[in-house]
């Protein structure tokens, strides 16, 4: 299946993936999953020093998008939501495109053709 361009990803559906979580520390988030999703490998190849899960911590730009990512807005409804958060910005909109395809190209999201219920 073809992967979607950043034009045609504006009209999907991009929800948080199921195994992250989302931590805030004042309004800034923090994205949360495991190191490995198999439990065998949580338990042998973790080093015991390490920690089971792997934190990202999102800017204010990033933590503004990743907020609005709920399954049920298009991506082209989150970039009119942001407008005034980047006030000032003229390409915003591609900035906030191009974050989402990382977001998904790391598995922290999925994209979706149609509303999550």
């Amino acid at each position: 299946m073809k992967q979607p361009g950043l034009l045609d990803q504006l009209y999907l559906f991009p929800q948080i993936a199921p195994h992250v979580q989302t931590e805030t520390m004042g309004n800034r988030c923090i994205i949360v999953f495991p190191r490995f999703r198999n439990k065998w490998m949580q338990k042998y190849l973790v080093p015991r020093n390490r920690s089971p899960l792997i934190r990202v911590r999102l800017d204010d730009h990033g933590s503004a998008v990743w907020q609005k990512i709920d399954g049920r807005r298009t991506v082209y409804d989150i970039v009119e939501s942001l407008a005034s958060h980047f006030d000032g910005d003229d390409k915003y909109e591609l900035q906030i495109s191009i974050f989402i395809n990382h977001l998904r190209q790391e598995g922290y999201i999925r994209m979706l053709s149609e509303p999550a219920p």
